[in-house]
This record gives structure tokens, sequence and C-alpha cells, in this order.
């Protein structure tokens, strides 16, 4: 989410020139790194409850009757919203706190 926030620094400073708040500018970064959280999860998590019980995975005998319980699901459901929060924070708050000028004097 850094690198991501980094290498848009322009688009920060076009879309505050533009009228955006620091508010909403704070609430599209967030956004992102919960869409980008939220569907690794997803992909993650439904792919193992889905994938296991179809292949019959019981990790060459030493787990037998192996599923994936609903409290993993919702561990790690929370495991993707902890790392939105911290992987989207330092960024969010960096596209908010970003003066205009200096982001259209930067060059990459």
């Amino acid at each position: 989410m850094m690198m991501s926030a980094r290498e848009r620094t322009g688009e920060i400073a076009v879309l505050k020139t533009v009228g955006f708040s620091d508010t909403l500018l704070f609430t599209l970064v967030m956004i992102e790194a919960g869409v980008l959280a939220i569907t690794g999860a997803v992909l993650g998590l439904g792919g193992a409850k889905l994938l296991y019980p179809a292949i019959n995975f019981n990790g060459a005998g030493f787990l037998p009757g192996f599923t994936v319980a609903t409290s993993t699901l919702i561990v790690g459901a929370l495991v993707a919203i902890g790392l939105m929060l911290a992987s989207g924070l330092v960024p969010a708050l960096r596209a908010a706190r970003l003066p205009v000028v200096q982001a259209l004097r930067h060059v990459e």
C-alpha cells in the first residue's frame, strides 16, 4: 500500500487541486487497502473451505477428517481487517496530509 500510494502522489495532488477533501482521500486509500485485504481473505479462506472437502484432504493420513472450521474463517477475516488497518493507515494519513505544491513538485 505504501508503494501504491507513493506512486500515485501526482494523482493525489490533482485530486486535491480539483477539490477532494483530506477526509475523502484518506477514505479512498483505506477503501483500497480494504478491498485488497478482503479480496485476498475471501479467495484464500473461501478456497480452503471449498477445496479441502472437494479433494478429500487428509494431510497424508496425519489429519483425518480435516475441515476448515467457522472459527478459523472468523479469525482469518479478523486478520484480514487487521492487515487492512496496518497496511493502509500510514499511506492514508500521508495522502491526507500531503501539501498540493509538494506533491506536484514530486518527480519520479
